[in-house]
């Protein structure tokens, strides 16, 4: 169904944001733990250059690929540019949840996650892209991939 539902797939994707007026680089890794017909059981690891670190294994509900935290406001497709990979078909999913906002670009041909933008509480805002997968399909179009 989707070249992602293995376990062991994952995604390690990467930005640059301000925490007070100081840059800083935030990681983030998506690992599939475990899978049945209807949910994925995923592990979420985020880390802000020695900061912070924190880590959530949660099961997420399948359809047209993962699903994110908040309410779906928004949905469309199109091409897009995502760094590090070029022009690829998108699904993009926005979400809202109180004053946070999440922009999704999922990639239609593997249903995976290519890019995030967060907008969290007004403030903080960071752009998140793939740098590396085990993902057929993406791992070919990565630059760092194998």
């Amino acid at each position: 169904r989707y070249p992602w539902l293995f376990k062991g797939a994952y995604g390690v994707y990467e930005g640059k944001a301000l925490i007070l007026f100081i840059p800083v680089t935030v990681k983030l890794r998506v690992e599939v733990l475990d899978f049945n017909s209807t949910h994925v059981k995923v592990l979420y690891y985020a880390s802000v250059e020695g900061l912070y670190t924190n880590s959530t294994v949660e099961w997420v509900k399948l359809s047209e690929g993962l699903e994110y935290p908040g309410e779906l406001v928004k949905r469309e497709e199109r091409e897009c540019y995502v760094e590090g990979i070029g022009t690829r078909q998108c699904i993009i999913k926005t979400y809202r949840e109180k004053k946070s906002e999440g922009v999704f670009y999922i990639d239609k041909a593997t249903g995976w996650l290519l890019r995030v933008d967060l907008k969290l509480e007004e403030d903080f805002t960071i752009t998140l892209t793939l740098k590396e997968t085990n993902i057929p399909g993406l791992k070919e179009l990565v630059k760092g991939s194998g």
